[in-house]
């Protein structure tokens, strides 16, 4: 019976244990701190090298022949993956591509270490691996191995594949220069290393302390070549990133350290920052004073600091220091800090020309209410002189005038009253924007300022052959708060609004007084055209009306229904419309009710 699990000591092994846990730490430390080109292929080629140590290591504690085959035979598909997996990590990294890419190069870098591991494993029933020859030593410690067939194609075509990964590094070496020519020079020797011992064993037969040196090397190779992936950082994308960032960036950046010393800088900051004779590595020599005065004061603080803009020449920048910590301090002593001095000219340039643009505007905005503000009251002193003698005349006080003189004095006292109402507009308008418009709040009869308000519109409406009908939703008399003048100016541009847009002959306009939800509510109805959807800020706005052909109100200012809503706000009030088009439109005046019927009543009508 084979004793597969019987082991003795072996002084090698120590050696063997500390090369592997020296490699499972770099692989470790690669795996998660480093990303670079042909990353996955290294990580299987170290893993096959791990496995291929391990192996040695049980082969070598192992007591008996058949123990130590079944961890030799173990080894080889580790040692088959090694070179080909080697190989698609170096065309990867020099060459840019990735081999397994293509389908009839998977099927060889797949089905070659698959062939050569099956051969392996099966050897006991073939022995085209290792031949029947192979015995033990005389101590019983190391086994001579009688090499097959088999073994000899499978190193000649694992060779190829190593081959193949020299042949490119050279090309790699020819074809570049500086710290990745010296990275590739490693990695040839890395490769050839591994290769040269297994060709001295398996065509000399020499051994180190009577094993195959060739995995021990390849451990070797890769734990100096990974200290040189570390430390060169060619393979580094994030630190090839970093790098690049740092000198094509356009903004000027310094890396000081805590002795406010310059260590680094970039090209920007060559150009930029440097005086003319250029930078040099002391503390803050040959910087600019502004860019100097900012490094100097920087105390040894974590975080971000900022500071204040400066000008150097024609450009503006705004400084940002960065504190850098010490990586093996817990408390993250500061041991420098990286300073980018951002240029901000266009973004100050941006803003002194909106603030030029915002000033000029209020100018303007300033003047135009001066000089309306000043218009509307030279008007209005000549106007009211004007408008008074016209009535004076109309009321045959100075005798009565001849039909052609009395009509021409009509269509003068109506262009009277309409210029009347549009300097009084603008001047409303005028406060409202400046927020001088002033309320006189009081305790109003709704009911009987409606009244009011119908009475001296049916002249109006009469005129336009329109009948005002009142039909009220409740029997109470609210009482609301607000300015009576104010309130009765936008009752009456409502009202006018609905007689100057219904069809002269078109019917009733429907005039109602109800109390809803606590509210007061003057609803004015009329049968005109209708409003189309989505007209309301074109109906409250200023210098607008709905219709801007030819069939467009010329009675209106475009005024009153702006002012009208503006004066519902400031009264706690609202003024809203419902409308169909075609159908007509019902304009609602709403307040909040102040007598005690109103407010017992939560709906009314």
């Amino acid at each position: 019976m084979i004793e597969f699990f019987t082991y003795s000591y072996d002084p090698v092994l120590i050696g063997i244990a500390a090369l592997w846990g020296l490699a499972f730490l770099v692989l470790t430390w690669i795996w998660r701190s480093h990303v670079f080109e042909g990353k996955k292929y290294f990580i299987i080629s170290f893993c096959a090298i791990l496995w291929w140590v391990f192996s040695l290591g049980m082969e070598i504690a192992s007591t008996g022949l058949q123990p130590k085959m079944v961890w030799a035979l173990s080894a080889w598909l580790a040692i088959a993956i090694l070179p080909v997996t080697w190989c698609l990590h170096i065309e990867e990294f020099v060459r840019g591509r990735d081999l397994m890419q293509n389908p009839m190069l998977r099927v060889l870098v797949i089905g070659v270490p698959t062939v050569i591991g099956l051969v392996a494993l099966t050897d006991p029933w073939h022995h085209l691996m290792f031949t029947e020859a192979t015995a033990l030593s005389q101590d019983g410690a190391r086994v001579h191995y009688a090499h097959g067939i088999m073994f000899f194609v499978s190193a000649l075509v694992l060779y190829g594949f190593v081959l193949r990964a020299v042949g490119l590094l050279i090309r790699g070496v020819l074809g570049t220069s500086g710290s990745a020519s010296s990275l590739l020079m490693t990695l040839i020797v890395v490769t050839c290393a591994p290769l040269t011992a297994n060709g001295l064993y398996v065509f000399a037969g020499i051994t180190v302390f009577g094993i195959d040196p060739t995995s021990m090397m390849f451990s070797l190779g890769l734990i100096a070549y990974s200290w040189m992936l570390v430390t060169n950082r060619v393979l580094d994308t994030k630190a090839l990133g970093r790098d690049a960032l740092f000198d094509v960036s356009s903004d000027p950046v310094l890396v000081i350290d805590k002795d406010h010393k310059l260590i680094s800088w970039n090209d920007a900051a060559a150009v930029q920052l440097f005086n003319d004779d250029g930078p040099e590595l002391a503390p803050g020599a040959r910087l600019k004073c502004a860019a100097l005065a900012f490094i100097s004061d920087l105390k040894p603080s974590g975080g971000t600091v900022f500071g204040q803009q400066f000008s150097v020449g024609d450009r503006v920048y705004e400084p940002r220091a960065v504190h850098i910590a010490c990586p093996i301090d817990p408390a993250g002593r500061n041991i420098g800090w990286s300073v980018t001095f951002f240029d901000v000219t266009e973004r100050v340039q941006f803003e002194q020309s909106l603030q030029s643009a915002l000033t000029a505007a209020q100018q303007a905005a300033e003047a135009k209410d001066n000089f309306l503000a000043v218009v509307s009251h030279e008007l209005r002193t000549p106007m009211t002189s004007l408008k008074g003698g016209v009535d004076m005349a109309l009321s045959g006080k100075l005798g009565v005038m001849p039909a052609p003189v009395n009509k021409a004095l009509v269509i003068a006292q109506r262009n009277a009253n309409r210029l009347s109402r549009l300097i009084n507009d603008v001047l409303d308008v005028q406060k409202l924007e400046l927020n001088k418009f002033e309320l006189k709040i009081e305790q109003i009869d709704l009911a009987q300022m409606l009244s009011n308000a119908l009475e001296e519109n049916n002249q109006m409406a009469t005129s336009r052959r329109v009948e005002l009908t009142r039909q009220d939703d409740t029997d109470i008399l609210p009482v609301v708060a607000g300015d009576p003048f104010r309130l009765r100016q936008v009752i009456d541009n409502v009202i006018s609004n609905a007689i100057k847009f219904t069809p002269e002959g078109g019917g009733s306009i429907e005039i109602s007084l109800g109390i809803y939800d606590g509210l007061a509510r003057v609803s004015v109805r009329d049968h005109g055209r209708g409003i189309p959807a989505g007209s309301e800020k074109i109906v409250f706005g200023r210098f607008s009306q709905i219709d801007g052909s030819n069939t467009r109100s010329g009675e209106g200012t475009g005024l009153g229904m702006y002012i009208s809503h503006r004066i519902m706000q400031q009264m706690d009030g609202r003024l809203h419309y419902e409308s169909v088009e075609t159908q007509g439109s019902v304009f609602h005046i709403e307040l909040p009710c102040r007598s005690e019927d109103c407010l017992q009543n939560a709906k009314c009508g």
